[in-house]
């Protein structure tokens, strides 16, 4: 594809967004869910290949580090325990469970349904936090749903890579040397986010050009994601402590202004990301293949929302959350997204029961998008939600 035709593609994008969007907006639907159900009847845009590098090379780094920009530590801080939990312990339950039933029901062998239930791990809280935001919910349930979605992201990115090599080369998977991964490439990428983000801020500390400390975010942002990429690290954590960072780094140095010119900039490009990851998200979900092996998807969606049911209402209570609106708010807010996808088409052609992978995570995706995209609003609007004590 030359670069007039790239040019046409992104135009056609934004004009058809556009649309979307302003009606949308006037039927009170989320503009996310709205672009997804206007892309689904489209043909594939790009291929699994395309995909897969779109996403994870050119739209997941700015994703990331928006959000990681706009994270409330303060907040963190508080409700750290609930975030701690669904996005480690939680995310190996999820996996767990998706793994372990499948293989118990004859549905997928073992290996694949564990490498299945990687992908579906990560949460995707756009639609959610657009639906935070128009309603006005407390700062501590956005964090909590936001920061368990930034670190879940790596976490399950990690496990997918030691499942997906260990299905290619046939090795066992060792739990001790597995959990040793996990902990050295989510430490060594953040360490990578930390120093790119010091790194950037020494060369931008003396200027007062506003657009200068914008260049310095975006050489963190994908800097550091390829450059712990490259290193075989995390580059979703690297992006995400480089953001947490830079922001910290500014606030402590520089006025206001400047550090709300940064964000004014990322605020549009995640918003044009996002925009452009829906779009593609929808069209890339081949709608006939989610029926192609009902059995194994209707499996996992049950396994996906049971075991965060379990673990919302099961063990949160007794981590800082005991308000049932909140749990209610957590629950629906396990919505699965485009970096499932992206995995998913990232799996070696030769993989073994790749096809049911796929079909698998395309209606994991497409149902919980439309479904708690949908439902999240109206249900939100009658729960009293309110802010966590500060001594939790």
């Amino acid at each position: 594809m030359d670069v007039h035709a790239i040019l046409l593609a992104v135009i056609a994008i934004l004009g058809v967004a556009l649309v979307v969007g302003v009606a949308a907006e006037k039927l009170h639907i989320p503009y996310i869910v709205a672009l997804l159900v206007v892309t689904l009847p489209l043909p594939p845009l790009l291929s699994d290949e395309h995909f897969a590098e779109a996403f994870l090379l050119v739209l997941l780094p700015t994703l990331i580090f928006e959000a990681a920009w706009n994270l409330n530590v303060h907040e963190l801080l508080i409700v750290w325990r609930p975030v701690a939990f669904m996005a480690v312990p939680g995310v190996l339950i999820s996996v767990a469970a998706v793994g372990i039933g499948l293989a118990l029901t004859g549905l997928m062998p073992l290996l694949p349904a564990l490498l299945l239930g990687a992908i579906v791990a990560p949460t995707d809280p756009i639609a959610v936090i657009a639906t935070f935001r128009r309603l006005s919910v407390p700062a501590d349930l956005a964090v909590t749903v936001e920061g368990e979605s930034l670190f879940n992201d790596g976490v399950a990115v990690v496990l997918y890579g030691a499942f997906a090599i260990a299905l290619s080369t046939g090795h066992p998977i060792a739990p001790v040397s597995l959990t040793g991964s996990v902990i050295a490439v989510a430490l060594g990428g953040a360490a990578i986010g930390v120093i790119t983000a010091g790194i950037a801020f020494l060369l931008v500390r003396w200027s007062i050009d506003k657009d200068l400390h914008v260049i310095g975010s975006i050489l963190i942002a994908y800097g550091a994601y390829l450059g712990a990429e490259t290193l075989h690290v995390s580059g979703i954590f690297a992006a995400l402590c480089g953001g947490i960072a830079y922001r910290y780094f500014e606030r402590r140095h520089h006025d206001e202004p400047v550090v709300q010119h940064v964000q004014t900039f990322w605020s549009i490009a995640a918003f044009f990301a996002n925009t452009i990851v829906f779009m593609i998200v929808g069209a890339r979900i081949e709608v006939w293949r989610i029926f192609n092996h009902p059995l194994v998807l209707i499996a996992t969606i049950v396994l996906v929302v049971g075991s965060r049911l379990a673990m919302v209402y099961g063990v949160l209570p007794f981590l800082g959350v005991p308000q049932r609106a909140w749990q209610h708010v957590v629950a629906l807010s396990g919505i699965r997204g485009g970096i499932s996808i992206a995995l998913a088409l990232s799996l070696p052609k030769d993989i073994a029961a790749r096809d049911d992978i796929i079909e698998a995570v395309y209606g994991v995706v497409a149902i919980t998008i439309l479904t708690q995209g949908l439902t999240l609003a109206p249900i939100m609007k009658r729960l009293r939600l309110e802010p966590v004590p500060n001594e939790t």
